[in-house]
């Protein structure tokens, strides 16, 4: 799979370096044939000089032969100029095209990716829901917990394809500029709470969530996109996180703003991909070994949500490790 990614880029470079060689052997041959032309203009001129019986060396001192001296080096600099400019064209431009060609793989490799995972989302929640359901049709008298159970698992295999059906419709959204938010006073309080307690019960698999909201903290926005934002820090927290691990939201309001914290105590973000990881279908980590689940949404769509709402959002270390999600958004002072 990687001879179609890897020839491109090597023809691409065999190209570029026959142009500079071949430029370079132009400018070569046009100081060979301006030092030629000196050369002759100047013997031409010692045979003139001798066959009239002045001494040679007084030649030298002569205007005429400043005045072929000061011309073939004037042509020399302008070769030389003009070809340095030239060629740092052709170097500029041969790696502007080939930023663009990496970009464009990148986002080619993302696009496939997205589609695997995607397909991956997709499929294991249907089969599951798709399982459940048989097994509680054909099995009539299974026990009443059995059937709850499955139940339960059917309707939480329900709210994932939800919330990626959400996703989704976000995403494309925001890439057309179809994506406007609504604006009303939201206690942001009881919209964490709401919603880590429901992912909790979902998604937490043994995890221990620890809330230290302030009460009463009230922003102004959309209260779907809120929910997303949320909805997407804290899968985040839970995917790359280890089991009977400890994630912690924090909500506080301070001056002017208010600030949501996620914390979690997983394998961390190298500070090389930081700045990537907002990119729409970006992922941390390597393809082929990346054991998470994901399309690489989540964070794009917060990031563009949080700007919306005229506020930040921010990556830190969690020491010892783990990754800490800040957001900070302009406080309501209005009373609601």
């Amino acid at each position: 799979m990687r001879v179609p990614t890897v020839r491109p880029i090597i023809l691409f470079y065999l190209m570029i370096g026959y142009v500079i060689a071949a430029y370079l052997w132009w400018m070569l041959l046009l100081l060979e044939k301006n030092t030629e032309t000196f050369q002759e203009r100047r013997q031409a001129m010692i045979e003139r000089y001798e066959h009239a019986g002045i001494d040679k060396t007084y030649f030298y001192n002569t205007d005429e032969y400043k005045d072929i001296l000061r011309r073939h080096d004037s042509q020399r600099n302008m070769i030389v100029g003009e070809g340095a400019v030239f060629l740092l064209i052709i170097v500029i431009i041969g790696w502007r095209l080939l930023r663009g060609f990496n970009k464009e793989i990148e986002l080619n490799r993302s696009q496939k990716n997205f589609l695997l995972s995607i397909t991956h989302e997709l499929r294991s929640p249907i089969a599951s829901v798709k399982l459940s359901l048989q097994t509680i049709n054909r099995k009539h008298d299974l026990p009443v917990e059995t059937q709850t159970r499955l139940i339960n698992n059917a309707l939480s295999d329900t709210d994932r394809l939800h919330t990626l059906v959400e996703n989704l419709l976000l995403s494309a959204k925001i890439e057309s500029a179809a994506f406007e938010t609504q604006s009303e006073p939201i206690d942001l309080t009881s919209l964490v709470l709401d919603t880590a307690s429901k992912l909790e019960d979902t998604l937490g698999r043994g995890r221990t969530f620890q809330l230290n909201l302030q009460p009463n903290v009230y922003v102004n926005g959309d209260y779907n996109a809120l929910v997303s934002v949320v909805n997407n820090l804290v899968e985040n927290a839970i995917k790359y996180s280890p089991a009977q691990s400890a994630i912690q939201l924090t909500l506080m309001a301070k001056g002017n703003d208010v600030t949501l914290a996620v914390a979690d105590e997983g394998y961390g973000i190298p500070d090389s991909e930081r700045k990537k990881i907002f990119r729409k279908f970006y992922r941390v980590g390597n393809e082929d070994t990346r054991r998470a689940k994901g399309t690489g949404l989540g964070l794009y769509i917060v990031n563009h949500i949080v700007a919306l709402h005229s506020g930040e959002v921010h990556v830190h270390s969690n020491d010892p490790k783990g990754t800490i999600f800040e957001i900070k958004l302009p406080k309501l002072n209005a009373t609601v």
